[in-house]
């Protein structure tokens, strides 16, 4: 069971000197580097790329992990969000993102929640002509704030931006919702990915809920995609589009998966 300690005693385990580096890069926006990993369309050559936050320590990157864990503690979401949209901001200017793909950004949901949500994306409206723009929400927020989400969310499907519900399946209470969702894309949760390898009665349940989000409307993708079994699965399950280490893992340098 949770309890308090296990948040301490986590990030007891990040140095004085890893929070500080944190800290003062949430705040600053200095030594943030933005990685991006594929996710390609099995339909077309459309690739778009996901951004991964990774802060420099030295000769060092600070991962995920343990930016989190500090994020969290100390309540930086928004502040460490809004580093994020400007860093990838930052990109698109200077060319960084080959232009025809696109960019995904993971969006917390306390910053969904601000009432100047909608105004941090004015700045990427020009790039929507040469640029797949996607918002990624995960699905405990949206559930939790579907009549808000509803209303800010599709101003910026308006807008010409694409919404991504990530993690997809982790609780299993968004089916109930799925016809109602502002999105356009479903991500599913590792879980289900993984789940393929199981037994033929859990396969079957991960194909019955894609076929149902397939008829829905909505672009599936399929996270974690490690080995050629996992890819020949996603594809005879009706995946839209794959993300993995066997496409591409997270670089600085944004590069094409092979054929």
């Amino acid at each position: 069971c949770y309890h308090q300690q296990l948040e301490a005693e986590a990030l007891s385990l990040v140095s004085n000197e890893t929070v500080s580096t944190i800290v003062n890069a949430i705040h600053t926006g200095e030594n943030i580097k933005m990685h991006f990993q594929p996710i390609k369309s099995l339909q077309t050559d459309e690739v778009y790329f996901e951004s991964l936050i990774r802060i420099k320590n030295g000769e060092h990157l600070i991962y995920p992990n343990d930016i989190f864990a500090v994020v969290q503690r100390r309540r930086l979401e928004v502040e460490m969000d809004i580093q994020v949209i400007k860093s990838i901001l930052a990109s698109l200017m200077v060319g960084t993102l080959p232009i025809h793909t696109g960019v995904a950004i993971n969006i917390s949901g306390k910053t969904l929640l601000q009432p100047d949500f909608v105004p941090l994306f004015t700045d990427f409206i020009p790039y929507l002509k040469d640029y797949k723009i996607v918002i990624e929400i995960t699905e405990n927020i949206l559930i939790d704030h579907m009549e808000y989400a509803q209303k800010v969310l599709n101003q910026l499907r308006e807008q010409g931006f694409l919404i991504a519900l990530d993690d997809f399946g982790s609780g299993y209470s968004s089916i109930r919702y799925l016809a109602h969702m502002p999105v356009d894309i479903i991500k599913f949760d590792m879980s289900m990915t993984m789940a393929l390898k199981l037994d033929a009665k859990t396969q079957n349940i991960i194909k019955s809920t894609a076929e149902m989000v397939l008829r829905s409307g909505y672009d599936l993708v399929m996270e974690g995609i490690e080995d050629q079994e996992m890819y020949d699965k996603a594809h005879l399950l009706g995946a839209t589009h794959l993300q993995g280490y066997l496409l591409g893992k997270p670089n600085i340098i944004p590069t094409m998966p092979s054929a």
